[in-house]
């Protein structure tokens, strides 16, 4: 009787193991996937247009639109655009582009 019940707790400790080890590779999964989210977000927040000059940080924009339909074979970048909240962003934008590129 001792040995059957060891047996049966030896096989549930085992299945508990298992278990743990795959939630244990879960979590780094997704601790892995939150910091790649987190490289991205930073990426976006810290995007600006070096060709005038300015920062432009989420905040300031009220719209932003993508233009064209996606290609994937393309070459160039869609265009897109941009409403922002306030004018003078929009002005120093549109005063600077003679510096795009």
């Amino acid at each position: 009787m001792g040995e059957v019940v060891a047996k049966t707790l030896k096989t549930k400790f085992e299945e508990l193991l298992d278990k743990v080890n795959q939630l244990e590779t879960c979590v780094k999964s997704s601790q892995n996937d939150k910091d790649e989210l987190l490289m991205k977000i930073n990426d976006l927040e810290q995007y600006r247009m070096p060709n005038i000059g300015m920062e432009i940080k989420g905040d300031s924009i009220d719209r932003c639109h993508r233009v064209r339909a996606y290609k994937p074979n393309s070459k160039h970048p869609r265009g897109v655009i941009m409403e922002f909240i306030n004018y003078k962003y929009n002005s120093f934008v549109f005063n600077s582009k003679k510096y795009l590129t």
